[in-house]
């Protein structure tokens, strides 16, 4: 009995002087518990999303000019890209200055802001400093981009055309070598925050735990052990690089190797489909879906025997139909590349070769359209289009007396049609 007394004793002390467990009070009706303040460090995950929702922004501010205003976006012409640039760079550094509490948008929504490593708020010379890291790699993509257009000429046939190529690879490699090296820095700061002195923390954290981190994140920053998070960096945008330069290599050699008479196909390809001013692409092939065959006056054709062969013509800046229809060069660029076709067919037709996939008519139609570009965004809108109807009797034969036929067949004009004021 004496014992059985002991042991309940010291479980009454041991509930009451040392619990095995918190035991916390029950709220009260209506009491909203304060939420527990977050660390300083935020995640990867978030600052990678708050670019991402900043980017959604620029973009949707630009499609909303590029609706609301597209004279004027079409205006701005080969400069548009640029004044996209500038103003990518003028909200981010307005977002990242004490005029803003250094919250963009993205920020805003994940509850994060820029500090300057000292703290409190980033200065303005160092928020357009942290803007401009940002930035450049956008800027130096765009330069090559339209270099790349600048040498594409007619009778120029250069890898360099492809020398965007280079700036894509230098902007992808910064800004992913820029998250390896967040990833793994020890204070979790990508490379262009520590050429800024500025960091990026969680805008409800706790005040000590705030000076905790800037303090960790000056001494590490003056320490060496960032030497592996470089390495991240510079071998994310060498690999890339070096990627590119490859590919840039493996085109050279391929001009280089082209047996003659296939380049001078190539030449001659080019030089047809060219006109002045616009930048020449393809758009689609398809059967055509329209009731009736506007290309030949017999109604009783079928116009599933039509295929469309649709060529855009883009220019950056105002294109008018009146100046379309005094440009011989682009009212003649349907009819020449219908001929050019078709007399590739039928040499293939006299090597023997069976075109099964060969329709009975071909509509080459060619677009004249103008291109609005604000960097994130950009629209074309087709003005103008003309169309010829090519025929290729029993295409699918390989004597040389369907070739002969082919060569008598005449390339047919369409009814031009109205300008157009539609466009993707």
């Amino acid at each position: 009995m004496i014992y059985q007394d002991r042991q309940a004793t010291e479980m009454a002390e041991i509930k009451l002087n040392k619990p095995l467990y918190k035991e916390e009070a029950p709220a009260t009706a209506g009491e909203v518990k304060a939420p527990r303040p977050r660390g300083a460090c935020p995640a990867l995950l978030a600052r990678i999303g708050a670019i991402v929702l900043d980017v959604l922004a620029l973009h949707a501010i630009s499609m909303a000019f590029i609706g609301v205003a597209p004279a004027a976006a079409v205006r701005f012409g080969d400069a548009g890209p640029w004044i996209g640039i500038a103003v990518a760079f003028a909200c981010f550094s307005i977002c990242n200055s004490p005029l803003t509490g250094g919250r963009s948008l993205g920020k805003y929504v994940l509850r994060m802001r820029v500090s300057e490593i000292a703290g409190p708020d980033l200065p303005v010379n160092k928020a357009l400093a942290r803007s401009a890291l940002l930035v450049w790699p956008l800027a130096v993509y765009l330069l090559l981009a339209q270099y790349s257009e600048a040498v594409d000429k007619p009778d120029q046939l250069s890898v360099m055309t492809g020398a965007w190529i280079i700036g894509l690879a230098l902007a992808a490699g910064w800004y992913a070598g820029n998250v390896f090296y967040a990833w793994a820095s020890p204070d979790k700061r990508t490379w262009y925050d520590h050429l800024a002195g500025s960091v990026v923390v969680n805008a409800d954290c706790g005040h000590e735990a705030l000076q905790e981190y800037l303090a960790r994140a000056r001494q590490q920053g003056a320490s060496a052990d960032t030497a592996r998070a470089r390495l991240l960096l510079l071998g994310c945008m060498g690999g890339l690089l070096l990627l590119a330069g490859w590919r840039l290599y493996a085109d050279q050699q391929s001009l280089v190797q082209l047996a003659p008479d296939i380049r001078a196909r190539i030449d001659d390809y080019r030089k047809l489909a060219d006109v002045p001013g616009f930048r020449f692409r393809p758009v689609y092939s398809q059967p055509s879906t329209t009731n009736g065959d506007d290309a030949t006056s017999n109604p009783a054709d079928s116009d599933s025997k039509t295929t469309t062969v649709a060529f855009q013509y883009v220019r950056r800046g105002p294109v008018t139909s009146a100046d379309v229809e005094a440009n011989p060069a682009a009212m003649g660029a349907a009819d020449r590349l219908a001929r050019f076709y078709k007399e590739e067919f039928r040499g293939m037709l006299e090597r023997g070769e069976k075109i099964t996939t060969l329709p009975e008519r071909l509509r080459f139609e060619t677009r004249f359209a103008e291109q609005s570009d604000l960097l994130f965004a950009w629209s074309t809108t087709d003005i103008f289009k003309r169309a010829v109807i090519a025929r290729f009797p029993n295409a699918g034969e390989t004597t040389t007396g369907t070739a002969a036929a082919m060569t008598k067949e005449t390339v047919a004009p369409v009814r031009q049609d109205s300008p157009a004021t539609s466009g993707p």
